[in-house]
């Protein structure tokens, strides 16, 4: 039963219909209340995105008539980032391109400052936490931090004991995040979700100008940035590699776009599916597991796919989706056949751990069912999958969806635009 109506509960859960009447809910209560429009920001000083939204917060305020409360935080929460080395590594180099899309500052550091700088900053920023001026302090501060400069002790008591307040109150709200803004019961982590922000914000009639959105340069010109295609005939051998986890939400609107960008510039695709986290024995909290189901729906939303009618593929639907990659492989058509599946499951509530499940993914590929069918209990894809993994890590990578081409290697679907500018060099480049 419980797998039965899952879907349904999925479907209600992500409702248009109840992010509207939750929205109305929190606009009456605000005014009940008589209460500003208010954004609680979360910022940790060694997290390179709070910098970059510290930078973009007086730009905010400047177009919308809202006001910041700001809380400094500590640290990352190890079973949320169970590849944290990664994962800074990742930020600093991400920071970079960030910063370059939308003219902020960012230097051109490869290491985090040491904890003794981190920790001095840390109380220099809590000492100002409710200054008025907060934002431009701690700009300021946090540009000396990443710049290298040496900070100054801070006379401020009870650090330890604000900070902690500070975390709990982050855990308390449904998050664990920094570098993230809260509006109204929603998340938006970093200047990649502002375009959402944007959005609500221009809803409600609180653009101070005409309603814009500003931060959607990452996606709003996707597939378009090479304008004479059609005068560059010679496309390169190199293809777009895809690193794909069935389950993943984030996987399912990766492989759609990466599908649709190698089909735009005429290169060939390789996918490398492995294992969800879960069945590595990875834990995924109940509150990223949350965060990622609404921000996978208003993701979906922005680019144009449907998503939300949910059957979780968790274990064998998982294992039998693997055990026919190689079949439909052989065919020419893995690709349709992993569309297919996330399609299934994503939008249409398919259950493929049943046959009647799998027949329909199969046939949806193109592929026959009869000969498809006494491959499902084939077990030989668990050392592909291992080694898919195995190569994504050696890339400094840890999660999917991932994406390589050329050498350049990216971390998330919101990152395909720099492969997409990776792409167009090497098409320009074979056509000279």
């Amino acid at each position: 039963m419980k797998k039965t109506i899952q879907p349904w509960i999925a479907r209600a859960i992500s409702s248009q219909w109840l992010l509207n009447s939750k929205r109305r809910f929190q606009e009456s209560k605000r005014r009940v209340l008589k209460r500003p429009h208010v954004l609680s920001v979360f910022v940790r000083v060694d997290d390179p995105y709070s910098y970059l939204l510290l930078q973009v917060m007086p730009e905010l305020q400047q177009r919308y008539k809202v006001s910041f409360s700001c809380y400094v935080v500590s640290h990352l929460q190890d079973h949320m980032y169970p590849e944290s080395a990664m994962w800074h590594n990742n930020a600093l180099a991400d920071s970079r391109y960030i910063a370059q899309l939308y003219g902020l500052e960012f230097p051109r550091t490869k290491e985090l400052p040491s904890s003794k700088q981190t920790q001095l900053v840390c109380n220099q920023l809590l000492a100002v936490e409710h200054d008025p001026e907060f934002v431009i302090r701690a700009t300021s501060l946090l540009k000396a931090y990443w710049g290298g400069e040496q900070a100054e002790p801070a006379d401020c008591q009870s650090l330890s004991a604000r900070l902690a307040d500070n975390d709990a109150l982050l855990e308390s709200m449904g998050h664990y995040l920094s570098a993230t803004l809260h509006y109204g019961g929603e998340w938006y982590w970093g200047i990649d979700r502002l375009s959402h922000l944007e959005r609500r914000l221009n809803s409600l009639k609180l653009n101070r100008f005409a309603a814009e959105l500003k931060y959607d340069e990452n996606t709003k010109h996707f597939c378009t940035h090479l304008k004479e295609l059609s005068r560059l005939p010679k496309r390169p051998v190199t293809p777009l590699t895809v690193y794909f986890s069935a389950r993943s939400p984030y996987s399912y609107l990766g492989l759609e776009r990466g599908v649709r960008l190698a089909k735009h510039y005429g290169i060939a695709i390789v996918i490398k599916p492995m294992l969800p986290m879960l069945m590595r024995g990875m834990p995924v909290p109940p509150r990223k597991k949350w965060y990622i189901f609404s921000d996978t729906k208003r993701e979906a939303l922005k680019l144009g796919l449907d998503y939300g009618f949910i059957a979780d593929p968790l274990g064998a639907g998982v294992e039998r989706c693997y055990a026919l990659f190689d079949f439909a492989k052989s065919q020419n058509k893995e690709v349709e056949y992993l569309l297919a599946y996330v399609r299934a499951v994503n939008v249409r509530g398919v259950h493929s751990d049943t046959d009647q499940g799998m027949k329909s993914i199969v046939e949806e590929a193109g592929l026959d069912w009869l000969q498809a069918q006494p491959l499902l209990q084939n077990d030989d894809w668990r050392d592909w999958a291992q080694r898919n993994y195995d190569e994504m890590y050696s890339k400094g990578l840890w999660g999917v969806p991932s994406f390589e081409y050329d050498g350049v290697a990216v971390w998330g679907q919101d990152r395909l635009d720099v492969l997409e500018r990776a792409i167009c060099d090497s098409i320009e480049l074979a056509n000279r």
